[in-house]
């Protein structure tokens, strides 16, 4: 038995070798064959641009929502202040909101009681801050039209307020990474609680509100008292964002809070919910860089300019897949680069994610399928999956011994769509995920840079 198997491994041996020199032997020219049908490129031309994108129909308010819908895409918070940028210029965020009452809530009896005070407390979020912590004076005005339809509401509408504000803090430096010490209104002592912004309201509205009978028979009365609030900050350079409760929370982040007393001893207060409607109106100055950048293909070359809120976006043309219509599209994966100087990145940060979008018949931005696809995933995370098999997420990298920052997108979906239908517009879009809550901006190496021009790379087969 062991000299059979000393046989059998000598003859396996020496027909690996006869392989090398023979193609008739276990198929080796068929092997040959299909790596010829196989082909990859990495040198299709591609232009682009600065776009403003399509802000005039972007919705600015928080509520459920999908990514399918990229007009209506739910914020993660609501943005208060403005940025003074050399690069990109001016932008700006004031909010609105309304205050409720909440649920089955037990409705406060003031009429024996006496009024302590009014205080707006708005939850901050941590990863909100942008440019400098400086200080700012922040003012609350009086909502007074009806702002709980808000489907119609974009970046660019204004709503009617009282001209006079009903509330005021003066020279704030607001740091969402820090809790916060108070006193409490019960026993006097001091507390810490969440990083927040604290407004005591003006004594006089605080005493319509708490002698106002009506106002207190529920929510529909009391929203008729106060359609909502508004916040407006002085800040110049410095933005933060908020925190307001969603409709299906009990846990109240954000309040409209009475403090007063009953019986003269007894410390008592009354949350109203900050929930329902929350909007956001934004400006943006652009500077006289980026307005020359709008619409340009050659300044395109250069550099692209992409940021969130109602900043610009970046449209690529890929026309150069056309020259790939009798092959089949494998894999499709593009890559465009950050750059990095004269960008100060340090004080504002870089877009963290982007979202593809392509044109459809009636040149409305649609998100492309392979977003589509990585979020239909079920029982995952959905940032997590959209990374993992979409991208679009900054990532550092090591090149030729330089550390750069890029993002890469798996369009093989779209690359494919392309090919089926070439008479498509082959325009892409790239602009900020959830956008009306992020105001990073990046600046991107253009279509003509030596090393670093956007790159689009395809495997596929020759048919």
């Amino acid at each position: 038995m062991k000299a059979i198997n000393t046989f059998l491994f000598a003859l396996a041996i020496s027909i690996s070798f006869m392989s090398c020199d023979d193609k008739t032997i276990v198929g080796n020219d068929l092997l040959n064959s299909e790596e010829v049908l196989i082909g990859f490129t990495d040198t299709i031309s591609i232009t682009g641009k600065t776009i403003l994108g399509d802000v005039e129909n972007l919705k600015a308010y928080r509520t459920a929502s999908t990514i399918e819908n990229r007009s209506a895409i739910t914020p993660r918070r609501l943005l208060l202040g403005s940025i003074d940028d050399n690069i990109f210029g001016t932008y700006s965020s004031e909010v609105y909101f309304e205050a409720r009452i909440f649920g089955n809530a037990t409705l406060p009896d003031y009429s024996e009681a006496v009024m302590d005070s009014l205080v707006l407390i708005i939850a901050l979020d941590s990863l909100g801050q942008y440019g400098e912590m400086e200080a700012q004076d922040i003012e609350v005005f009086k909502v007074i039209e009806d702002i709980s339809e808000v489907d119609s509401f974009i970046v660019s509408d204004m709503v009617e307020t009282d001209p006079d504000p009903i509330g005021r803090v003066s020279n704030i430096v607001l740091n969402p990474g820090d809790s916060l010490t108070i006193l409490d209104h019960d026993t006097g002592e001091p507390i810490k609680v969440r990083p927040q912004l604290r407004i005591r309201l003006d004594n006089s509205f605080a005493a319509e509100l708490f002698t106002d009978t009506i106002a207190s028979q529920g929510d529909t009365e009391f929203r008729q008292f106060l359609p909502g609030l508004k916040l407006v900050s002085s800040a110049q350079n410095s933005m933060v964002g908020l925190l307001l409760n969603l409709e299906n929370t009990t846990t109240f982040a954000s309040a409209l809070r009475m403090y007063y007393t009953e019986q003269d001893t007894l410390e008592n207060n009354f949350n109203y919910f900050i929930g329902g409607a929350q909007l956001s109106s934004m400006t943006h100055d652009f500077s006289p860089t980026l307005e020359t950048a709008i619409d340009d293909t050659a300044i395109g070359e250069e550099e692209l300019y992409i940021q969130g809120m109602i900043g610009p976006s970046i449209e690529l043309n890929l026309d150069g897949v056309k020259e790939l219509s009798d092959k089949l599209i494998n894999k499709a994966e593009l890559t465009v680069y950050v750059k990095e100087e004269n960008t100060e990145t340090d004080l504002y940060p870089p877009v963290e994610d982007i979202l593809i979008s392509r044109y459809n018949e009636n040149d409305q931005l649609l998100v492309i399928d392979d977003i589509i696809t990585a979020l239909g995933v079920a029982n995952v995370d959905a940032d997590a999956i959209r990374e993992l098999i979409f991208g679009g997420n900054l990532v550092e990298d090591d090149e030729s011994g330089v550390t750069i920052r890029k993002y890469s997108f798996n369009i093989t979906g779209h690359i494919q769509y392309l090919h089926d239908n070439p008479d498509d517009r082959h325009d892409i879009v790239l602009s900020t995920l959830s956008r009306i809550d992020n105001p990073n901006r990046t600046v991107l190496y253009g279509t003509e840079h030596p090393e670093f021009a956007p790159e689009l790379r395809v495997t596929f087969t020759n048919p």
